[in-house]
């Protein structure tokens, strides 16, 4: 999957917020305070209160983004989110309204979807004991498939 995000231009989402992306300046910076530009946007930014608390006022600090490339952020966290909800049941597709950012909705399906189900766990010691050597497989196949088996039997019991 992460190939595909990679062959996208995408893979910068899972590593960056959009804030950490587009971030431009601090409003307080020395060189925002000549700006005229800069200060309506701070006096509008002042204006807003995205994360209102009890006490009704903002935590975090003021920052100004790049519009270009918010727009980029915001149209390629779209094609992410659309490229992430293609492959998992129906029961994900609703984890766009509680998980709000791509880069936690990417690590819950990661959590989920990297942890081997019940039967395939179960299945793979039968397999180990059923083995049996077939006349088109060389020794070396054979090997190979029996360490395979074994080496999946202690993956799927340390996860589960």
């Amino acid at each position: 999957m992460k190939a595909k995000f990679q062959s996208k231009g995408l893979s910068y989402i899972l590593k960056f917020s959009l804030e950490d992306f587009a971030r431009i300046a601090e409003p307080n910076s020395p060189n925002a305070d000549f700006d005229e530009e800069m200060e309506k946007v701070r006096d509008s930014i002042d204006k807003i209160n995205l994360n209102e608390s009890k006490k009704g006022s903002s935590s975090h600090k003021k920052q100004v983004l790049n519009i270009e490339k918010k727009k980029e952020y915001m149209r390629d966290e779209g094609t992410l989110k659309f490229i992430l909800l293609q492959g998992p049941e129906d029961d994900d597709q609703a984890l766009l309204d509680e998980y709000v950012t791509s880069i936690k909705l990417w690590r819950y399906l990661q959590s989920k979807y990297r942890k081997p189900s019940k039967l395939a766990a179960e299945q793979y010691p039968k397999d180990l004991n059923d083995f049996e050597f077939t006349p088109g497989l060389t020794i070396r196949d054979a090997w190979n498939k029996l360490k395979d088996l074994r080496r999946k039997i202690v993956v799927t019991n340390l996860l589960l």
